[in-house]
This record gives C-alpha cells, sequence and structure tokens, in this order.
C-alpha cells in the first residue's frame, strides 16, 4: 500500500513538473524547452539570454505558474483540514458558505477602494469568521449533524452571497462593477512576485502547522 502511494505520489509530481515546464512556453511569446531550460539555468551556465524571454519567464509566466501552485495546494490543504475539524467527508468551502463569505470580503475592499493588503486580509478575515460561526453553531446543534451543518453553511452563503449582490448594484459601473466582477471571476493575469511572496509565507506557515496537528 505504501509503494502504491508513493509511487502514485511520483507519478503526480513528475506530472506536475512536466506541465509547469510546458506553461513557462506556452503564451504570446512562444518558447521550446530548450529555451526555458537556457533561461532558468543562464546563472549557472554563463550563457548569453535574450532580455525580452528572461523577462517573460521570470516576472510574468513563473510568477503566475507559482502562484496557481500555492492556491491549488492551499485548497486541497484547507479541505482536508475542514473535513478533518467537522470529521465529515462531505464538507468543503462551498458547502459551509466560507467561499461565499470571502466573496463578500474581497468585494467590500473593493467596493470601498482598499489597498492589496486590505484586500487580502478583509478575505481572509470574512472567510475565517464565517467558518467561526458554522463551527459553533454545529458544537451547539450536533457535531456529527451533517444536515445542520448543511443548512447553516447554505443560510450563511446566501446572505453573503446578497451582499455581493448589493454591493455590485450599488456600485459605480464604470470602475468598482468591473472590479469587483473580474475579481470574482478568478484570474492569475495580475500576480507577479510580490503578491506570490505575500502569500507564500503564511501558506509555509499554516501548512506547516496543519501538518503537524495532522495527527488529532
Amino acid at each position: 500500500m505504501v509503494n502504491k502511494h508513493s509511487k502514485l505520489m511520483g507519478v503526480l509530481l513528475i506530472v506536475l513538473v512536466a506541465s509547469a515546464l510546458i506553461s513557462l512556453g506556452i503564451g504570446r511569446y512562444a518558447l521550446s524547452l530548450e529555451q526555458i531550460l537556457q533561461i532558468l539555468t543562464a546563472k549557472l551556465t554563463a550563457l548569453p539570454i535574450d532580455p525580452i524571454h528572461q523577462q517573460v519567464i521570470f516576472q510574468v509566466r513563473l510568477p503566475r505558474i507559482l502562484s496557481a501552485l500555492c492556491v491549488g495546494a492551499g485548497l486541497a490543504l484547507s479541505g482536508a483540514a475542514l473535513q478533518g475539524i467537522f470529521r465529515n467527508p462531505l464538507v468543503d468551502p462551498h458547502i459551509i458558505g466560507v467561499t461565499s463569505g470571502s466573496a463578500f470580503g474581497g468585494t467590500l475592499a473593493i467596493f470601498f477602494s482598499l489597498s492589496l493588503y486590505g484586500l487580502f486580509a478583509s478575505t481572509i478575515f470574512f472567510g475565517l469568521s464565517t467558518l467561526v460561526l458554522v463551527f459553533l453553531f454545529s458544537v451547539k446543534f450536533g457535531r456529527r449533524s451533517l444536515l445542520m451543518l448543511i443548512l447553516i453553511g447554505m443560510i450563511l452563503s446566501g446572505l453573503f452571497s446578497a451582499l455581493v449582490s448589493l454591493l455590485q448594484y450599488v456600485s459605480d459601473t464604470e470602475e468598482k462593477l468591473p472590479s469587483i466582477v473580474f475579481w470574482l471571476m478568478g484570474s492569475f493575469a495580475t500576480a507577479n512576485t510580490e503578491k506570490w511572496l505575500f502569500f507564500f509565507v503564511p501558506f509555509v506557515c499554516c501548512s506547516t502547522l496543519l501538518l503537524k496537528l495532522s495527527w488529532r
């Protein structure tokens, strides 16, 4: 069983690395695998590199790929943590309203023109607040009550979704509304090194803590 698990993890890791390398070459400026490897190892080989290609890799594509990897890993880890906390394999951030709470926090930050850090803080605050509310209600009415858990999550999810719609309705149609809509759709188009480092550090800290507490 352990060998099968190790082999599966090895195959998935190879697929992940291969997908990342392929993604580095896809876009308006197409790059071959040889060019990508030359750019990534330029400091070791001292080979002459086209500065435009180097900029495309290190300032545009690599931050987006790293951001996507961190976000995907964070979503998977948070989903597993929620399932462990509530002791139910059906729990996810959508069912218990965390996604809608975070969406409302981000929409509120854009509506009041907060900075990037304010946007992140507001999103995290409302997402965690929703999780705490659902957890408190689920403990009060019975931790193993799946029906109660789903009902509470649906109520909070509907509430925050309605508040998001309200903010969209009263937002400026020239600036605020398009920003809110595109943010809610989700995109890594604006990802850069600064943004990636901003959530990479908390991601590593939280992941380490969750893995250490996984035995519980």
